[in-house]
């Protein structure tokens, strides 16, 4: 029992014990007041059909660049969308705008 307390009484366990609880005070204050306001970013793919890339070349596969202006209400088409031709990146806007990878692989 003496041994116990003369190791909690420490200079070393003190100042664990106080670096531990200042990082758990912390880490909880940004927990509790980090807020998520506007969302971009943006994410290359390519999609191949049969072998061959799609190259997005109508003009109605594109968005114009006022739709990644972050507003209340947002379509389908606002969260996730391309514009300025460019083909091989899309712009994600919203958290709900979230993207799912696949790949079909033949031998």
């Amino acid at each position: 029992m003496r041994k116990y307390l003369q190791f909690v009484k420490s200079k070393w366990f003190i100042g664990a014990a106080c670096l531990v609880l200042g990082s758990g005070i912390v880490l909880g204050i940004r927990f509790f007041t980090y807020k998520l306001d506007n969302v971009h970013y943006h994410a290359n793919f390519a999609v191949y059909i049969n072998g061959q890339q799609e190259m997005f070349k109508e003009a109605s596969y594109y968005t114009e660049v006022q739709a990644c202006v972050a507003s209340n209400v947002m379509t389908p088409a606002e969260r996730v969308h391309m514009h300025d031709n460019v083909n091989n990146v899309i712009h994600v806007e919203d958290h709900a705008g979230f993207i799912i990878f696949f790949g079909i692989y033949t031998l």
